[in-house]
């Protein structure tokens, strides 16, 4: 398997974000088909929150993807331990 950089894989998710056509529904929109892992469908749940958004603070992510504010915490911190976000004083926001 490639390996491929944490800046290469922003990249690529931030243009997707970018260039995704308005009506076309996100990956929390879409929940015909059920990812086997559930896990990696949340964590890109919340990179697409952060990128569309910017800031944004736990609760407010838990409650718009309707997840547990400690599964959120969880998905969170695994992102800053990666260096996908970081944290303000008052927010999380993707890493630039």
């Amino acid at each position: 398997m490639k390996h491929i950089g944490k800046s290469r894989v922003f990249l690529i998710l931030q243009n997707y974000i970018v260039n995704r056509k308005k009506g076309t529904p996100t990956m929390a929109e879409e929940k015909e088909t059920k990812n086997p892992v559930q896990s990696a469908e949340r964590i890109f749940q919340v990179l697409e929150m952060l990128a569309e958004h910017g800031e944004m603070g736990l609760m407010e992510i838990s409650t718009e993807l309707g997840l547990h504010k400690s599964t959120v915490h969880r998905l969170l911190m695994s992102l800053i331990y990666m260096g996908y976000a970081t944290v303000s004083y008052t927010h999380l926001r993707a890493h630039e």
